[in-house]
């Protein structure tokens, strides 16, 4: 017997809303069904899709949030994990360090020397992180 659909419908990329610009023609987006980022050219082609379900590194738990980083990179906060990982857009791993663990945390800016964001804060309030330089 054969099976027709009863309806279909598009499924979104993401049930998540960020967006990192990496430079002045790459943006990088959530994919979040999948746990992967996606990175695009100015004409939508594609720069680079990275990311896998897991713990490692270039994996990811809890993929909620991308934020532009400095050199074209762009930085994946992972609340799951409490850490947030370096990426050059093309996938390849810069860096990873991890953050404090006070709840889901959103970045509210690009990022150098210190992640600005909001999330729940630790008793000290202190919601800055500071990253390590070039090199380490």
């Amino acid at each position: 017997m054969r099976m027709d659909p009863v309806a279909t419908s598009n499924a979104p990329l993401t049930g998540i809303n960020s967006i990192a610009l990496a430079d002045e023609t790459t943006a990088c987006v959530i994919e979040s069904y999948e746990d992967r980022i996606h990175c695009l050219g100015p004409n939508g082609q594609a720069v680079g899709a990275f990311g896998r379900p897991g713990e490692g590194p270039g994996e990811f738990r809890s993929l909620m949030d991308v934020v532009g980083g400095p050199n074209g990179t762009i930085g994946a906060i992972d609340w799951g994990l409490a850490r947030m990982t370096v990426f050059q857009t093309t996938g390849t791993l810069v860096s990873e360090v991890s953050l404090p663990f006070f709840g889901p945390f959103r970045a509210r800016a690009p990022f150098d020397s210190v992640l600005f964001g909001y999330g729940m804060a630790n008793r000290s309030g202190d919601l800055s992180v500071g990253l390590p330089g070039p090199g380490g």
